[in-house]
């Protein structure tokens, strides 16, 4: 017996993605009836313009949708602006990244996890898509050993619960429980991200919270989310927003 899952995009998003876990099709309400069957492999990826009405079709209709804001459509999925502009259906190619990164989050929404852990891994699928190229499905295997799940959202949990204090690369690596070496080939393998580069993007990510939803001082940020120093925060701020936290932080408030 299939399943059917319908989609429609709240108000505000730019593009709709879908992750499918779980071979099923993908059809489209056009001039009021589905239309169009489109089959999808598992860790098949489509992107929708958000005026679409889509759903899933099949016996395990399952699979991941992300709603993605106007700007960020623009900034990750510019490249397919063309195909979606003319009210194509884009499939991108199967991508290893995704599929671990999808499966990740349809258990953390099935367990009810914390809405920061679900939205942080919404960041790293969204910025993995971008560079995933529009290619048709082929018959691609994927060998490479990334982090299990389970492993992968309790690192990802321990490093949110953390911010503040030295997270080393050990640190992460006991959590998962492998050692070091190991850890860090399979948690780029998941993410596409070396450990040290997620955990930065992570403290800057949460630095920019602070900064827009407090008073605190660009110090008092700079040691809520790990930095010793406020000069090397701003160092590595910069590097990220190409402009200063207080510069960050002015701009927002006067938008």
């Amino acid at each position: 017996m299939e399943n059917v899952a319908e989609i429609a995009a709240p108000g505000g998003a730019g593009a709709i993605v879908l992750v499918v876990v779980g071979a099923c099709s993908v059809q489209r309400r056009v001039h009021g009836e589905w239309a169009e069957h489109l089959p999808l492999p598992d860790g098949g990826v489509l992107v929708a313009d958000s005026t679409d009405s889509i759903r899933l079709v099949g016996r395990v209709a399952n699979g991941v949708a992300v709603f993605v804001s106007s700007a960020a459509a623009i900034s990750h999925f510019g490249h397919l602006r063309d195909d979606l502009g003319s009210g194509r259906l884009v499939r991108l190619s199967l991508d290893a990244v995704v599929l671990s990164l999808a499966k990740v989050l349809v258990a953390a929404m099935r367990d009810g996890a914390d809405g920061m852990v679900t939205e942080n891994v919404i960041d790293i699928l969204v910025t993995r898509l971008g560079q995933v190229t529009r290619q048709p499905f082929g018959a691609e295997v994927f060998e490479r050993t990334t982090l299990p799940n389970w492993r992968l959202r309790r690192v990802i949990q321990h490093v949110d619960e953390r911010l503040d204090t030295g997270i080393s690369l050990a640190d992460m690596a006991a959590v998962a429980g492998l050692s070091a070496m190991h850890f860090a080939a399979q948690f780029r393998a998941a993410t596409g991200m070396r450990p040290h580069h997620y955990l930065v993007a992570r403290r800057i990510q949460h630095a920019k919270q602070l900064l827009h939803q407090s008073e605190h001082s660009v110090l008092d940020v700079a040691l809520a989310v790990g930095f010793r120093t406020q000069s090397h925060f701003t160092t590595v701020f910069k590097r990220h927003e190409s402009m200063t936290p207080a510069r960050w932080r002015r701009d927002r408030l006067a938008a």
